[in-house]
């Protein structure tokens, strides 16, 4: 950060769990993470899950993807913008038949430790299980498996 502005080119941007970090809680005072995700088609992406600690919002760049919120589905379109508030069950696939890509912002920050903590302990995406509620439980996340 210099002076009252962030500035970072994207070849600085780590990827964590899949999730490419534009800005994080350090670089933003604790305010949000920014991040953004390429979801391959046919991808089931993320189960179920529920923020308690901070909201979600989704910014659809390229495709569109289908969110599951407290049991009404929705499509979400290239262009489009969805926020999901904390503490409300949902999930996001992509049974479009083409890549889609995101922009995701948590905002407090503080989770993208969590996809920092997925990667140093080998978690994978693709292989969600119980034991990954280990880790996200620290950070008010819990995932359904």
């Amino acid at each position: 950060m210099a002076g009252n502005y962030i500035l970072k080119d994207k070849k600085d941007y780590p990827t964590h769990f899949g999730i490419t970090c534009i800005a994080t809680g350090e670089e933003t005072g604790g305010q949000y993470f920014m991040g953004e995700s390429e979801i391959p088609e046919g991808d089931n992406s993320t189960p179920f899950h529920i923020h308690t600690r901070e909201d979600e919002s989704f910014y659809i760049t390229e495709g569109e993807l289908t969110f599951e919120v407290e049991g009404v589905a929705t499509v979400v379109k290239t262009g489009s913008f969805l926020t999901v508030k904390k503490g409300s069950k949902h999930r996001f696939y992509n049974h479009s038949g083409k890549k889609a890509v995101m922009q995701i912002i948590f905002s407090p920050a503080g989770i993208e430790k969590m996809f920092e903590e997925f990667d140093r302990n080998g978690v994978r995406d693709e292989e969600y299980s119980q034991s990954i509620n280990i880790i996200s439980e620290k950070y008010g996340t819990t995932f359904f498996v």
